[in-house]
């Protein structure tokens, strides 16, 4: 049975999206083309494809917004795709997942990088969802299979860079490139037209080279055998205490490894700046720098939620990093773990009670809480913004006249703002 493809061509109806009148582009309009054209791409390469437009989904926004992941969960899609252009000052291309996904990094990673690369744009990367001013995209979070939000070029790009060329006039080409990261991801071996040029996309996804029209050139040496590229597959890392697989393989005691997976497994955002031809690295704010800090940070999930499920336990790590991004606690995890005050009687008042204890910092995380941590410091967030917590049995009684306002329960805990 052949994949099923869910194509969302976002906005549309009475929502342009972004908007460039100078030039006479709406995103709607670009999104519709680009989904059309890959529809047909995709269906002639033997994949079921259901579109999620043109005409308006919902009365509502967030009618619209949720008839669109509806549809995919009803049609049993095996992957959805939501094609998006982007605004705000910015250049070139980026994907979102959803952070509660995780797994869905490696498909948005592909399509991606394969489509950024193919159109000459700068590469921003995979972002999670929570890092938008929305926090959560819900055509991302609530759709069961593997979603991601390709973000194509920005609208109000200046002229000197290729995002408005591209919207204006490449929209079978951006199509060709996303159906090409799609295959990738799929390992599906698909020959189409490209640039003018026939691509093949190997079941190994590599992609075999092509020589310009035209041109013909007898003399391309070959690599000796000992430098040929091996099979692809993982490599174990221990990254501050935390097993991490990483696409790559080891050759004659030399190991192999992709640059953007193990730089993004510990902590930093990776780009591309085309403009010099570099990649870029910058810190991801509010994640782990130390194995001191992953220490703490799994001592005191252990402490408050030993016995609780996965999500009871990445929850508790989401309120010390919640708590690190506000302005009103400290900015670094272990700090926050440590906070207390002096009351007018002389007592000591403890952020987390755990913490003021002797045994703290002795026990064993089991492998539960390690997954948990791992997840929450690489986005996974179940917490609303939550920034207290306490048991479920206190709710009624506790922090009377504090003005934290009760949001849900979990587990054996009330999660409070």
């Amino acid at each position: 049975m052949s994949k099923k493809i869910f194509l969302d061509a976002g906005h549309g109806g009475r929502d342009p999206g972004a908007v460039n009148n100078s030039v006479g582009l709406h995103e709607a309009d670009v999104n519709f083309d680009v989904c059309n054209k890959l529809a047909i791409i995709l269906q002639a390469a033997g994949l079921a494809v259901m579109l999620s437009r043109p005409s308006p989904l919902g009365s509502t926004e967030s009618l619209d917004i949720d008839s669109r992941w509806q549809q995919a969960n009803k049609w049993g899609a095996d992957h959805f795709i939501s094609v998006h252009v982007n605004a705000g000052g910015g250049t070139g291309a980026e994907t979102f997942i959803a952070a509660s996904k995780p797994d869905d990094r490696i498909f948005a990673a592909t399509v991606n990088d394969t489509y950024a690369a193919a159109m000459g744009l700068r590469n921003r990367g995979v972002k999670l969802d929570s890092t938008t001013r929305h926090g959560s995209l819900g055509v991302l979070r609530w759709s069961r299979m593997p979603a991601i939000l390709v973000e194509l070029a920005f609208i109000d790009a200046p002229q000197t860079v290729p995002d408005i060329n591209i919207l204006q006039f490449k929209r079978d080409i951006m199509a060709e490139s996303i159906a090409k990261g799609i295959f990738k991801y799929l390992e599906i071996e698909k020959e189409y037209t490209a640039y003018n040029n026939t691509v093949t996309i190997s079941s190994h996804n590599q992609e075999l080279p092509q020589m310009p029209q035209g041109e013909h050139n007898h003399n391309t040496p070959s690599l000796p055998n000992n430098l040929q590229p091996k099979a692809p597959g993982t490599v174990k890392f221990c990254l501050r205490g935390v097993e991490t697989e990483i696409e790559g393989y080891i050759n004659k005691g030399v190991t192999f490894a992709r640059a953007r997976q193990l730089l993004e497994a510990l902590g930093y955002d990776v780009g591309w700046n085309g403009d010099a031809d570099m990649v870029t690295v910058d810190r991801r704010e509010g994640l782990l720098t130390t194995a001191e800090e992953l220490h703490y940070l799994q001592q005191i999930v252990d402490h408050e939620a030993r016995g609780e499920d996965l999500q009871g336990q990445i929850l508790i790590a989401n309120v010390v990093l919640n708590r690190v991004n506000n302005p009103q606690f400290p900015d670094e995890i272990i700090e926050v773990i440590k906070q207390n005050r002096s009351n007018a009687d002389g007592s000591v008042a403890w952020q987390f009670t755990p913490a003021s204890r002797p045994d703290f910092g002795t026990a064993t995380p089991n492998e539960i809480t390690i997954e948990a941590v791992r997840l929450a410091l690489t986005g996974v967030d179940y917490s609303q913004g939550a920034l207290w917590f306490n048991g479920v049995h206190l709710r009624e009684t506790s922090w009377a006249g504090q003005n934290r306002t009760h949001m849900f329960d979990h587990g054996g805990h009330s999660f409070y703002v």
